[in-house]
């Protein structure tokens, strides 16, 4: 070894240089670790960290997968507004011309509220509804043919509008105040043509309220409100 101070060689295990008389360290003092030898296990080398863009990359197509698997259920469960279905239940009777259908929208138990609320019997209350009030089965003129239909304007209704239908609902026995949890006025245009070919495009509103989780065409609940307590007479 050689002394720090003025690099002289030393001998081993000498506790002062003898050029300049500084003393020797103990760490230099000590002898040199033996090598391991050329067989010894090697470490495991690490693993490299997985690249930045790769793992970003992983998590955007599995995002993405899990906002197709979220469509493909709301589609396969028949997502959308569910007022939305009733407006296309009535339109499809104005496409073949039968109203007939538009009186399987309202349910079997509401037709009976409203009948043992007017006093009559609930099959015939449904009966005479269709008779009476969806008139001979057609929704329109054989002169007219349905093209097609669009909805203009969506609003949901006023606070004072949706507390008259809560409360005329209830009196009916139709539903209590807490089933009904919202209404919407929806604006639609219907596009028909004459026998010539003409257009005479109209336009409607309808009022839908859901009851108990479901939707139903509110105007049509008066409908058969109205049948029943001409039936009453």
């Amino acid at each position: 070894m050689f002394c720090k101070k003025c690099g002289s060689q030393i001998p081993d295990n000498s506790a002062f240089c003898p050029e300049c008389g500084a003393a020797v360290s103990a760490a230099q003092a000590e002898p040199e670790a033996a090598e391991q030898p050329s067989n010894a296990p090697e470490a495991p080398a690490a693993k490299p960290a997985m690249d930045k863009k790769r793992l970003t990359g992983i998590i955007a197509v599995g995002a993405a997968a899990l906002v197709v698997i979220i469509i493909l259920v709301a589609i396969l469960a028949g997502g959308g507004k569910g007022w939305e279905k009733v407006l296309k239940k009535e339109m499809n009777c104005a496409r073949t011309g039968d109203s007939e259908p538009l009186a399987e929208l309202i349910p079997d138990k509401m037709y009976e509220a409203i009948a043992d609320y007017y006093d009559v019997d609930a099959e015939d209350l449904k009966e005479y509804f269709i008779d009476e009030y969806l008139s001979d089965g057609s929704m329109l003129d054989d002169d007219y043919t349905f093209l097609k239909y669009e909805v203009t304007k969506e609003k949901d209704c006023s606070s004072s509008d949706l507390k008259d239908i809560k409360e005329y609902l209830k009196e009916r026995g139709i539903s209590s105040k807490d089933d009904v949890k919202e209404a919407v006025v929806v604006k639609v245009k219907i596009y028909f043509k004459d026998e010539d070919g003409d257009r005479d495009d109209t336009k409607g509103e309808f009022t839908f309220v859901k009851i108990d989780g479901k939707w139903y065409d509110y105007e049509l609940i008066e409908s058969v409100c109205y049948a029943a307590y001409y039936m009453s007479w």
